[in-house]
This record gives C-alpha cells, structure tokens and sequence, in this order.
C-alpha cells in the first residue's frame, strides 16, 4: 500500500547526484529486488518505478510545472502497467486483459440497464474504456507521488516545483 514512496527515492538520488546515480540506483534496487522475490517482481518494479523515478527527478531537476512532469510520468506508469498485465499474463498463462474487459463489460452493461438502455456495449467502447480507466488510475497515483514527495523532500532541502494555484488553494482551503 505504500508503492507511491517507490518512485521517490530514485527521483531523490536524481537531485542530489545526477542521472547516472538515478539510473544506478533503479538497477540496484531491481537486483536486490530479484534475489529476495525473484526476476519477475523485480521487473515489475524496474519497468513502471523505476524509470518513473529517473524521469521524474529529471523533469523536477529542470523545474518543469506539475502539467508536465504529471502527463509524462503518467504516460510512462500506464505503459509499466501494460507491461505488468501482460508479464503476468505470460506468467500465468492466463489473459488478464481478457478478464479486464470482462469485468468492465459486465459494468458497463450493468450501467447500461440502470439508465434502461438496451444496447450491448461494443467491443472497441469496452477497450477504450478499459484503456481510460488505466490512464485515469495512472493519473491519480502520479498526482499522489507529487503530492507526496512536494510534502516530503521540501522538509529535507531538496524541494520540487510548487503544484498548479488551483491545488494550492484548494489544499489551503482543507487545512482550514
């Protein structure tokens, strides 16, 4: 439950020392992480936290706004993801991306029948969807890294580009 502290660190090792300790750091990670799980948890965290954590401390080195390193990071996290279901679908031999569009078949109709529509929900409706909530879900966690890490690596002296004025204010707002 705490997989948005993955990324941190390597974008962390980014600011202090650079790209070749971020790198360096994301492999040694990967390879303590196969000798204590094994290659393919390794793999899983290599592919999405991993390079998310070297682009991210690229982008916060550069001071690029959170629009940016966010749809960035986000594009990179939903590929990882794809990668993720399709290792474990190897793994098991088993087609998760089936399953997913079972299940958002099944919800789709399900809406469908609650606003008494009586279509079928197409094919291509089912995959963008499916894609759609995969970029959202990407989305989200990467707006939950940057909250985090504005909060954490500020208090530690390597602060990060100030969020958008609409969340400033609307987290200024919750305080209160």
């Amino acid at each position: 439950m705490l997989r948005f502290f993955f990324p941190i660190p390597t974008a962390l090792i980014y600011l202090r020392w650079g790209k070749r300790s971020a790198w360096m750091s994301a492999w040694v990670t990967t390879l303590l992480i196969s000798v204590l799980m094994g290659p393919p948890r390794s793999l899983q965290y290599l592919l999405p936290y991993g390079v998310v954590g070297v682009l991210l401390g690229r982008l916060w080195k550069r001071k690029v706004t959170w629009y940016v390193s966010m749809g960035w990071s986000s594009l990179v996290m939903a590929m990882g993801l794809f990668f993720q279901l399709g290792l474990l679908s190897l793994l098991l031999g088993t087609d998760l991306w089936l399953y997913i569009n079972r299940q958002i078949t099944g919800f789709l109709e399900w809406v469908m029948i609650k606003l008494n529509w009586l279509v079928q929900p197409d094919l291509m409706v089912v995959q963008l969807f499916s894609v759609g909530l995969i970029l959202v879900n990407a989305l989200l966690y990467m707006l939950l890294v940057h909250l985090v890490a504005w909060l954490v690596l500020d208090r530690i002296g390597n602060s990060i580009p100030d969020p958008p004025l609409w969340l400033q204010k609307f987290l200024e707002y919750e305080a209160e």
